[in-house]
């Protein structure tokens, strides 16, 4: 994985911002439908990367699913998620 990754992201350009920390589907309020709010912001910061938010997101919803997280990375690196 260290290898994909240092391949397909070596050199580029990142945006900074705000980051949860932890963000997850136990963090999110959903209602009729529409998210309504987060909530656990202690490990969040201004300067962080906000894309870290989404894989930790994908990870929590695919591991609620099978419980495997060395499986959710392989999906998402081959793009095979959600399966």
């Amino acid at each position: 994985l260290e290898r994909f990754f240092k391949d397909r992201l070596f050199g580029k350009r990142v945006t900074v911002g705000i980051s949860h920390g932890d963000f997850s589907l136990s963090n999110i309020f959903v209602q009729c439908g529409q998210t309504t709010g987060a909530i656990d912001c202690d490990d969040s910061y201004l300067t962080g990367l906000p894309i870290m938010n989404a894989i930790s997101y994908l990870c929590s919803r695919q591991g609620w699913r099978n419980g495997n997280f060395s499986s959710t990375v392989l999906n998402l690196a081959t793009k095979q998620w959600p399966y």
